[in-house]
């Protein structure tokens, strides 16, 4: 998991942070929900992963749009690693190519 969020959302005091994480098989996302509140105590600010039947509402909300945007996230780096794919196959490609040039001429010399 990566030091910072990917993104952030809130509807009121309660949010939803998404996280990049690195896998075998690429990376992928997690999202945590949230309700901020202050401490009556020590009148700091703290997250709970308690909600009230009302703060589930907003938790279902942010849970769609959290899902949409990891969705194009995904998508996002799905196109960039076929595009390294395919300029990787395509280096290789140049590279056999070139290769396969160098020994004609060297054939030929002989």
């Amino acid at each position: 998991m990566s030091d910072k969020p990917e993104f952030t959302i809130r509807d009121g005091s309660i949010k939803a942070t998404t996280w990049r994480n690195a896998g075998e098989n690429g990376d992928y996302f997690t999202t945590s929900f949230s309700r901020t509140y202050r401490d009556e105590q020590s009148g700091d600010l703290r997250d709970t992963n308690a909600f009230s039947g009302a703060d589930l509402l907003k938790v279902s909300a942010l849970a769609q749009e959290a899902y949409q945007q990891s969705r194009a996230l995904r998508q996002e780096e799905r196109l960039a690693q076929k595009r390294r794919n395919e300029q990787s196959n395509g280096d290789r490609l140049s590279e056999a190519r070139t290769g396969n040039r160098k020994r004609s001429r060297d054939n030929r010399e002989r």
